[in-house]
């Protein structure tokens, strides 16, 4: 048998080598494009829709993408609740508007046409594979109108429980107290009113549980998302409590009215205050009347201070008659109390918010 020219050899040998060449080729620029495309910002979206949210697995998003949902929630009730929200809807991605300082790119997650999830994205300042430079998520953050939002009101001694998860000390703020209390108070211990804002829990459960020091349950009370926690103030020192500051409240709105004396009232109040002192310089304005009464009285949120020293809030709304006009005038107050040899006395009185 004759051996093939030496050309043929070359020839053959040369495409060989070329088809290797070319399959590595294509595979090395399948991989890169592959990197590319994953290294993108829409490919990172897209990972974020397909591995975690059209699974219902917002938990696991969560805990990847560090998005902000209440750590007072379980797995289950957060991927319950986000299923729920979703529904059949259809998720889809688009670039967002809004623009954050510090971040490359932001983008919307939507369920139809509402926007659920916003992520601002920063691009990596060294090349990663092939020398590519790719995004991760720098911030999170989830649409407020499908999470709720609570606030809960405790005393500093009391342990309290959401969700069966005990409240961290952080999430726990003391409220700035006025500054004739801390003239009172000095350097002393006292239990001071904390405030715990829950915010971004996505599911309806929400519960809510207290424990005195010696681990007996304590009442709480709810009102439109605001819970307030009892202090387990003795009965009979609360009634004395709700009386003065209820009598104190009203006669001072009677006085503002002009219905009643300063001398009238002055018992209810501890007259050497700058509150005090305020009420008698005030100028008052009065709206017409033959009559008056009181309606939606409400007495709540009452604390002890120390032995001493009390707070509570009192709203209702003054009615003031002229034959058949009507005036109302809303009262909502934070009345401070002491507790004096001459009896209770009130020391001031703040509205909610006020500086």
């Amino acid at each position: 048998m004759k051996n093939k020219p030496l050309f043929y050899k070359i020839y053959f040998s040369v495409i060989a080598v070329f088809l290797v060449l070319l399959m590595v080729g294509l595979f090395v620029l399948n991989s890169v494009l592959s990197v590319y495309e994953a290294a993108q910002p829409t490919g990172l979206m897209d990972i974020i829709v397909t591995e975690y949210l059209q699974k219902g697995d917002l938990k696991g998003a969560v805990d990847t993408y560090n998005i902000p949902i209440s750590a007072y929630e379980n797995k289950d009730d957060i991927n319950d609740a986000f299923k729920s929200i979703i529904g059949k809807k259809k998720l889809t991605v688009s670039s967002s508007g809004k623009k954050l300082e510090g971040y490359n790119e932001a983008y919307n997650i939507k369920a139809d046409d509402e926007s659920i999830l916003t992520f601002y994205l920063k691009k990596a300042k060294r090349g990663g594979k092939y020398g590519i430079k790719g995004y991760s998520v720098g911030m999170a953050e989830i649409a407020s109108d499908i999470c709720n939002k609570y606030t809960i009101y405790v005393p500093s001694d009391i342990k309290l429980v959401i969700n069966g998860v005990e409240v961290k000390k952080e999430d726990r703020i003391d409220n700035k107290l006025p500054k004739i209390l801390t003239d009172k108070i000095g350097e002393n211990s006292v239990v001071t009113l904390q405030t715990v804002t829950v915010e971004n829990i996505i599911s309806d459960k929400f519960e809510v549980k207290a424990y005195s020091a010696d681990g007996n349950e304590v009442e709480i009370s709810e009102k439109n998302g605001v819970y307030t926690v009892a202090q387990g103030i003795d009965e009979a020192e609360f009634n004395s409590l709700k009386t003065h500051a209820l009598n104190a409240s009203q006669g001072y709105a009677k006085f503002m009215q002009e219905d009643a004396s300063l001398g009238s009232i002055s018992h209810f109040f501890d007259t050497s205050t700058e509150f005090y002192k305020y009420v008698r310089k005030t100028e008052l304005w009065v709206w017409t009347h033959t009559g008056y009464r009181f309606e939606d009285v409400t007495f709540g949120e009452a604390h002890k201070y120390n032995d001493n020293l009390y707070s509570c809030r009192v709203t209702f709304t003054h009615i003031l008659t002229w034959g058949n006009n009507v005036y109302k005038d809303y009262f909502d107050k934070y009345v401070y109390i002491e507790k004096t040899a001459n009896g209770l006395k009130v020391i001031d009185m703040q509205t909610p918010n006020s500086k």
